[in-house]
């Protein structure tokens, strides 16, 4: 059993890699080599069924997915195994960087196939995937062009926050082992936010409904929180549209502490800057040490709070208490200028 699955392993990491750039460098060798793993699985497959062993191997393989070496959302299981030459194909003809060589090499195989029309069959679904996989990649290049921010959109970054839990939903359930799923969704996310907007996808997951805390989701939602707010995520994390940040801070009170201690050290961090003039105020707020600083702001600080007070009314019952806390005892600071312009924008 061990030497199967690891066997079984290693051509979940080749499948894998059939997906992603790495294939663009495969030539015919490679090819067989892969198409050579691929029967292996189907025969493994063949056998499993027959000694009666699916469910065991079925819950073997979910839990050996999450061990990969490259983060994917693969989820591999018995009934794939049977159709383990398929699903590389399927991969290689949808992958754009696959080389024109190993394309026609697959073409090839099938028509050297003792069943025609079987072969004909195949190679006219290999000419509609082939196609499929072209159409798509034009398309994507036509729409940055025609509109750079549409894949940016918040319904794009929903759909892929559902899809992406959903994953990760399943893979929880398919391990027993606390441990081994920590490691695999911690693998996953710092892949993610390697992407310009990984970050957002991580918080829209989490501002996705649930509908209690103990369900599948909810616990994940835990574990994407701890990995969250570790240490050395804050640099991406402030960068994420604000809307984005204050709907997780509603939906999650750890969160919205978090943000708040950002927006706490942010504020402590100003200093009044005093000006000549006998109209209007005769100072304003800068960051310490710095030279004007378009992204800490005071106008920008005041903005992020006066959403968290519009935004719930927990939020703004806890900002309440907070604001009270630190302006007592105190007739002049950053925290009374917040307090008076975040609580007169709220009254109009």
């Amino acid at each position: 059993m061990e030497k199967l699955l690891k066997n079984i392993y290693t051509f979940a990491n080749v499948l894998v890699q059939a997906h992603t750039q790495a294939a663009g460098s495969w030539d015919e060798r490679s090819l067989q080599n892969v198409l050579n793993w691929a029967s292996y699985c189907q025969q493994v497959h063949k056998q499993v069924v027959e000694k009666g062993y699916t469910q065991d191997f079925d819950q073997q393989l979910r839990s050996l997915t999450l061990c990969l070496t490259q983060p994917s959302c693969l989820e591999l299981n018995v009934e794939k195994l049977g159709i383990a030459t398929k699903l590389i194909k399927e991969a290689l003809l949808q992958n754009p960087y696959v080389s024109d060589t190993i394309v026609m090499e697959l073409l090839n195989t099938e028509l050297q196939r003792d069943a025609q029309a079987e072969g004909d069959n195949w190679v006219k679904e290999c000419y509609s995937l082939s196609k499929a996989g072209n159409i798509l990649k034009i398309a994507q290049k036509m729409l940055s062009v025609l509109d750079p921010e549409s894949s940016k959109s918040r319904s794009a970054r929903i759909s892929q926050a559902k899809l992406l839990l959903e994953c990760l939903s399943r893979q929880f359930v398919n391990t027993s082992k606390t441990e081994r799923f920590t490691a695999y969704l911690v693998r996953i996310l710092d892949q993610c936010v390697q992407d310009e907007d990984g970050m957002e996808l991580v918080l829209r997951m989490l501002c996705l409904e649930t509908e209690t805390e103990e369900t599948t989701h909810g616990a994940v939602h835990r574990y994407i929180l701890d990995w969250l707010l570790d240490a050395g995520k804050d640099d991406r994390l402030w960068r994420v549209q604000t809307d984005v940040l204050v709907d997780t801070a509603v939906r999650h009170f750890v969160f919205f502490q978090h943000y708040v201690r950002h927006l706490t050290d942010w504020a402590n961090g100003m200093q009044p800057v005093y000006m000549k003039t006998d109209i209007g105020q005769p100072y304003t707020w800068r960051f310490k040490d710095n030279e004007p600083d378009t992204d800490r702001s005071y106008s920008k600080l005041v903005l992020r709070f006066q959403e968290l007070f519009a935004a719930d009314s927990n939020t703004r019952d806890a900002l309440t208490r907070l604001f009270a806390d630190l302006t007592r005892d105190s007739h002049f600071s950053i925290w009374t200028d917040l307090s008076r312009t975040v609580n007169s924008s709220r009254l109009r």
